[in-house]
C-alpha cells in the first residue's frame, strides 16, 4: 500500500476510534472548572500535581531529580508552565496538562516567581537575573521568540499582562528610592510610571483592564488601584496590619485579599472599590489567597498549621462568602501554589476528559501515527 493511502487510513482509524470513544462515554456536566494544578512536597521534593475541584483523584504528573513549583496554567488549559531548579538555577519549562511533552523554554536563570500567560496565552512573561540584576522577559510556550523587555540598572520584577495583551505592569526595584510600579508595551518599546508608592508591588489587572491593582507601603502595606484612563490612584484598604496579595474576581466586581489585622494572616474579600469588607476564615495559623475559580463561585487558598504536631500546609476552597470551607489536600509535607484549570469544555466522559482534552490526544494520537506511517516507508 502506498504511503499516502497509510497515512490516509491511519489519520482516518485514530479519528475514529477516538470520537467512538468520546461518544461512547459522554455525559452533560455543569460547567466548572476541571480541577486543580499544584505543587506539592508530599514525595519528597515539590512536583507538580493535579486534582478534581473537590480535591478527588490527585495525580503526580512530574518525576525529576529538581524542584519543580510555581505551576500556571495557559488559557486554553492544554499546558503547564513551572519554574525547575536542578544542578543550582531555576528554568522555565512546559508540559501538557497530563504530565507529557516535557520541555525546557530557556536556559536563562529564572527568577523564583509565577511567570505570566498573556490572555489569548501567546506569550509568557517571567522575570531571568542577568548580570546581577533582574529583568523581565517573554517567550513563546514552545521556547522560540525569546525577547529581553526591560534592560535597566535596576531590578524589575512580578510581570503582569494586561486584558487586551498589549501592556505588561512590573515593578522596579531601585536601589536608594521607592520602588516604581510601571506599565509598558508587552514589546518594551515604551515605559510609562504608574506610581512610586509601593513596597510590595504584586500588580494586578482588572478583568477589564481599566484598572491596575497593587500593595503599596508606609506604616503598613495597604491595596491600592489605579484607574488606567486617568491614573488616578484609590485606596482600597486601611486597616490597621498588612494587606497584600490580592486577586480580582473573574468578573472584577470583588477582590480577595490577604491581611493580619486580626493577628493572624486571615482570607478577606471585598467589593472593587474597597467597601464591604468581610473575613472569611478565622482558624488558628496562617491562610494564604492563590486564585478564584473561573467561575467565582470559589477561592482557592493555603493553610499554615500552626500545631508542630501537624507539620506543612494544605489547600483549602471557600466560598466568597466564607460559607462551605473544604480542605482539600491532607497529605504531609507542604502543598501550595493552586490554580484552577479554565472551563474550557462542556462535555465530560467518566474518565473527567472533556472535548478539549480528547482534541489533545487526538492530535498527539494522529502525529505519532503519521510518524510511524513514513518510519515504515521503503527507503
Amino acid at each position: 500500500m502506498g504511503i499516502l493511502k497509510r497515512v490516509t487510513f491511519s489519520l482516518i482509524g485514530g479519528t475514529l476510534f477516538l470520537l467512538t470513544a468520546f461518544l461512547s462515554f459522554a455525559r452533560t456536566a455543569a460547567p466548572e472548572s476541571p480541577g486543580i494544578v499544584f505543587m506539592s512536597e508530599r514525595s519528597g521534593d515539590p512536583e507538580i500535581y493535579t486534582m478534581r475541584p473537590d480535591g478527588s483523584d490527585q495525580r503526580r504528573l512530574t518525576y525529576r531529580q529538581a524542584l519543580d513549583v510555581n505551576p500556571v496554567i495557559s488559557p486554553d488549559g492544554g499546558t503547564i508552565i513551572f519554574l525547575s531548579q536542578h544542578e543550582m538555577a531555576w528554568s522555565l519549562y512546559a508540559m501538557n496538562r497530563f504530565g507529557g511533552k516535557l520541555q525546557k523554554l530557556t536556559d536563562l536563570n529564572v527568577y523564583r516567581e509565577e511567570p505570566s500567560f498573556s490572555r489569548d496565552g501567546s506569550w509568557i512573561a517571567f522575570t531571568a537575573l542577568n548580570s546581577g540584576n533582574s529583568d523581565v522577559y517573554r517567550i513563546r510556550d514552545d521556547g522560540t521568540a525569546l525577547q529581553q523587555v526591560t534592560a535597566s540598572a535596576d531590578n524589575e520584577k512580578s510581570p503582569e499582562w494586561s486584558a487586551d495583551g498589549k501592556y505588561l505592569a512590573y515593578t522596579s526595584l531601585q536601589a536608594g528610592r521607592p520602588n516604581s510600579t510601571y506599565v509598558m508595551h508587552s514589546d518594551g518599546i515604551q515605559n510609562v510610571i504608574v506610581t512610586n508608592t509601593t513596597r510590595y508591588g504584586q500588580p494586578r489587572w482588572s478583568p477589564d483592564g481599566n484598572w491596575l491593582m497593587f500593595t503599596t507601603s508606609g506604616s503598613n502595606w495597604d491595596i491600592v488601584r489605579v484607574n488606567m484612563q486617568d491614573n488616578h490612584v484609590e485606596s482600597l484598604t486601611n486597616s490597621p496590619g498588612f494587606d497584600w496579595g490580592a486577586r480580582w474576581s473573574p468578573d472584577g466586581q470583588y477582590i480577595a485579599f490577604i491581611s493580619n489585622q486580626d493577628d493572624n494572616a486571615e482570607i478577606y474579600v471585598m467589593r472593587a472599590d474597597g467597601s464591604d469588607p468581610r473575613r472569611l476564615t478565622f482558624e488558628m495559623g496562617d491562610d494564604s489567597v492563590y486564585d478564584w475559580s473561573p467561575d467565582g463561585e470559589w477561592i482557592l487558598s493555603t493553610h499554615q498549621h500552626p500545631s508542630l504536631s501537624r507539620r506543612g500546609m494544605d489547600i483549602y476552597r471557600v466560598r466568597p462568602d466564607g460559607t462551605d470551607r473544604q480542605r482539600l489536600t491532607f497529605a504531609d509535607g507542604i502543598d501550595s501554589s493552586p490554580t484552577w484549570l479554565p472551563i474550557i469544555d462542556r462535555v465530560w466522559n467518566r474518565e473527567g476528559l472533556g472535548l478539549a482534552s480528547l482534541v489533545i490526544l487526538l492530535r498527539s494520537t494522529l502525529h505519532h501515527r503519521v510518524r510511524r506511517s513514513f518510519a515504515r516507508r521503503p527507503v
